[in-house]
């Protein structure tokens, strides 16, 4: 089960998802996916290694892991390992409150962009990671907005596949699959049905 008050601490793997508010969209065109994507680079990457995610029109999946506490972070020291979570709840924070603002002056919208607040869910194991990277890269098809894993653009599935441009740390990932033969066998093979009892995810 996810939880919004379940902390975020170095070293631990976190699936991260939220929802538009209401009947409104987080991104309604390709600039929007685009924008998210570089916002999370700005605030999240200094804390944060991103292993999946997908954004959908309405809602999104990340999958990531905190690093490991560090005293120096883009040239500012940190005291201690407290001011350090701090920092890393900090920069989610930041990440989709720049976000909201950005999207609400272009539309010129007001309010909650996103349902007001984001969740979390502590990866077990290496089972559970797997597992999740699976459900996340299926989550369009799981939404039937495609038939086809490869049929949806703004998924971190295809930068397995190529070194141009990847936000994601595969190495890792790829490990606990085996190979990249694997990884791609495994996504084919699982059942979305299965995932989503396991997950009990509403979106």
């Amino acid at each position: 089960m996810s939880s919004t008050k379940t902390p975020i601490l170095p070293g631990n793997f976190y699936h991260i998802y939220n929802h538009a508010n209401g009947d409104r969209n987080l991104f309604t065109c390709d600039d929007n996916y685009l924008y998210f994507l570089k916002r999370f680079k700005k605030y999240m990457t200094p804390y944060y290694e991103l292993y999946a995610y997908c954004l959908m029109p309405n809602h999104y999946h990340m999958l990531v892991r905190v690093k490991d506490f560090q005293t120096e972070v883009g040239g500012k020291l940190i005291k201690d390992e407290n001011e350090y979570i701090k920092k890393t709840t900090n920069a989610l924070k930041k990440w989709l409150v720049s976000y909201s603002n950005s999207y609400n002056k272009v539309y010129n919208l007001r309010g909650n962009l996103f349902i007001q607040r984001t969740r979390r869910r502590l990866i077990k194991d290496d089972e559970d990671l797997r597992n999740m990277i699976v459900y996340i890269h299926m989550n369009p098809v799981h939404h039937n907005f495609v038939f086809n894993i490869d049929d949806w653009k703004f998924t971190s599935y295809h930068e397995y596949f190529t070194d141009k441009n990847n936000l994601v740390d595969k190495s890792y990932s790829l490990d606990s699959f085996g190979d990249l033969e694997n990884f791609k066998f495994v996504h084919n093979d699982k059942n979305l049905i299965l995932l989503s009892e396991m997950y009990d995810l509403d979106f």
